[in-house]
């Protein structure tokens, strides 16, 4: 630092693009120090979400400004020195949270915001023995090898997306000494606990004589496999009524490979039955794997197999009609489930077609090579599985991620990136700069990001000449997933939709203008979104999957959104986007962005319904042509208009056959 007179030093949070100006309190330039007040994080934070900070600093030399991150060269990575003492407390909505420095791996300082019972979990290993439900109680036995003393029982904490979800359940343990290790047995009353979907995680909680932390218990691949196959826990789970339905909570282990528990909707694929089907069916594929080896199966499908609509869909038609099996050696099926309204798109090719969940469909998955999605590769099986013996081993297959969306809008990272629950071998993209946010954001290379642009874009045409419909096409809010119904109708996303679509100036534009328009909801919403509560007979509901959304896009003269990518496939066709963002600083914070909102939109933004009602009138009187700024930008936006898109996507399919 000798040279520099002037130092400046912030906090940058890249998953939020946050930025927090630290006071220099102390700059030594001879000794190469300063010290930083942080107390700047207390004004800074409103949410008690845990976010990780580099610190980074900015100065100027020899007339030239310079900015880098702190790190420690000389640094080697060592788990007991990897965390430094916290620097700061603070209270955020009557959670305590703390400040606390750490390094990353390659000797980079940060500092992490997490709240203080959180903060431990990573430090202290605790190795799962057994859980089991007896009447209304579930029981916890964990193994305890250092700091036994210290540990006083168990967490049942509810994975929240909002503070104000937060849910924590506690209960005593006991120590039981066992050989050279000790057992920590405890139980929760399960009728005292305000059971809520989705996901709770179990920690055992450590208490250092000051305060209590909480610690992760850890599970061993010997025991997620003697779990998976044991017959006595084919029914291990607790029953229980849920207002209207019948829920059941079960056993989960995360990537991370730690106890969690999962709350769902109970189904036939939970009983003893279905258990034994799915071991005759790993029996049988044992058997004859040599022949489903031969066969090099490659499996396609969309979101929980429901539907043939998207890129999935136009990529297996692709497949079927251009004869792709036969050349590339693999035999090439759609998994749907026959009760689909869209089973009739794949019925030509029914020799082809595996309906979900059927007992040949579990034998094509076990011997399947390659999995071809647009959501999950996990989608190919029944959801949230109370830990199946072939939903394990969807894992270890090749992976082919067809995407259902352009990477821009929204960060995906924290699922699809490198490592994670969702990553995969293959990531399709559409441009360069979309590979350049995947390769930066989701750690993929530029040999796993192969521009190849999506499957539906081939058979997407302008059918808008002589329409007159518009699209409003909103996301979901991962905030508002699995909430209970009061909640979501308390939610600023429903009553401001609801405002919308009564609104008396959104009735005059489409009046005025003669236009009709379609509000096309994800399906989780619709029974909140009714045509009893809106009076506009010009706006229409439609329900995404029930209907094909690329069909309402090709006759839809303008598409509004907020934060969806379906935007891509409107300017593909060169047709005008408006983006309705009221909750613009919620979703940045919740789910965040890759792109610059402000500037880097391809079309008009507005916060109020007044203001959007203007932008669709606006539009409207130009006879909805795309305005000359975001046509340069649309050009810019995509690498390929030949509808070719599947015949690359079938180029890299054969790589990884290779």
């Amino acid at each position: 630092l000798s040279g520099i007179s002037d130092l400046s030093v912030f906090a940058h949070c890249t998953s939020i693009k946050e930025k927090i100006i630290l006071d220099v309190t102390e700059f030594n330039p001879k000794k190469n120090e300063f010290i930083v007040d942080f107390s700047a994080f207390k004004e800074a934070m409103e949410d008690i979400t845990s976010r990780t900070y580099s610190i980074c600093v900015a100065f100027s030399y020899n007339g030239y400004m310079y900015c880098g991150k702190v790190s420690a060269p000389d640094y080697k990575e060592d788990e007991s020195k990897k965390y430094l003492q916290e620097v700061e407390t603070l209270t955020i909505k009557d959670t305590i949270a703390v400040v606390e420095p750490m390094y990353g791996s390659n000797g980079t300082f940060y500092v992490r915001v997490k709240d203080r019972l959180s903060l431990f979990k990573d430090k202290v290993s605790v190795s799962y023995q057994k859980a089991y439900f007896k009447d209304k109680y579930l029981y916890i036995v964990t193994d305890i090898t250092n700091n036994k003393e210290h540990f006083t029982g168990y967490a049942l904490s509810y994975r929240f997306k909002d503070s104000e979800d937060r849910r924590i359940y506690y209960t005593s343990a006991e120590l039981i000494p066992s050989g050279d290790n000790t057992h920590l047995k405890g139980r929760f009353d399960l009728s005292k606990i305000e059971l809520q979907k989705s996901v709770w995680d179990v920690y055992a909680v450590f208490n250092d004589g000051r305060t209590a932390y909480f610690a992760n218990v850890y599970v061993d691949k010997r025991q997620m496999y003697d779990y998976l196959y044991h017959k006595s826990m084919s029914e291990n789970f607790y029953r229980f009524s849920n207002k209207k339905d019948t829920d059941i909570l079960f056993p989960y282990f995360t990537t991370r490979d730690t106890l969690a528990f999962m709350i769902r909707q109970i189904s036939p694929c939970d009983s003893r039955k279905f258990k034994m089907k799915e071991i005759l069916a790993v029996c049988c594929h044992k058997v004859l794997k040599w022949y489903y080896n031969h066969k090099n199966i490659t499996l396609v499908y969309e979101r929980k197999s429901q539907t043939a609509q998207d890129n999935g869909y136009y990529f297996f038609k692709h497949c079927m009609e251009h004869r792709v099996g036969k050349r590339l050696k693999s035999k090439i099926c759609y998994v749907i489930d026959p009760s689909s309204p869209d089973y009739k798109n794949v019925e030509p090719y029914k020799g082809n077609v595996l309906n979900f969940m059927s007992f040949k469909h579990m034998i094509y998955l076990l011997g399947a090579k390659n999995l071809v999605y647009t959501h999950s590769k996990n989608d190919c099986y029944i959801w949230r599985p109370n830990n199946s013996v072939i939903a394990e081993r969807i894992r270890f297959k090749k992976h082919i991620f067809l995407q259902h969306g352009v990477t821009s809008l929204k960060r995906i990272d924290k699922f699809y990136g490198k490592g994670k629950a969702g990553d995969t071998d293959v990531f399709v993209v559409s441009s360069k700069k979309e590979r350049e946010i995947v390769n930066k954001w989701l750690g993929y290379s530029k040999e796993q990001t192969p521009i190849t642009g999506l499957a539906r874009w081939d058979a997407l045409k302008d059918k808008s000449n002589g329409s007159n419909e518009i699209a409003l096409v909103p996301t979901t809010r991962n905030w508002l997933d699995d909430v209970p119904s009061e909640k979501f109708l308390d939610s600023d996303f429903y009553n401001r939709y609801i405002e919308l679509l009564n609104s008396a100036e959104l009735k005059t534009v489409l009046a005025n203008n003669d236009l009709e328009l379609n509000f096309c909801i994800n399906s989780k919403y619709k029974d909140y979104f009714t045509s009893d509560k809106i009076d506009n007979k010009r706006i229409h509901i439609s329900v995404i999957g029930e209907k094909p959304l690329n069909e309402i896009l090709m006759k839809s003269k303008l598409l509004i959104t907020d934060y969806s990518s379906v935007c891509y496939d409107m300017l593909y066709m060169c047709k005008p986007v408006l983006f309705y963002q009221f909750d613009y600083e919620k979703f940045i914070n919740s789910v965040g962005t890759y792109i610059n909102m402000d500037k880097d939109l391809m079309g008009d933004r507005s916060i109020s319904a007044i203001d959007l009602c203007n932008d669709i009138n606006k539009m409207a009187k130009s006879n909805f042509r795309l305005p000359y700024e975001y046509k340069l930008m649309r050009d810019n936006s995509f690498t390929y208009f030949d509808r070719n898109n599947s015949l690359r996507i079938i180029q890299e399919l054969k790589k990884v056959m290779e």
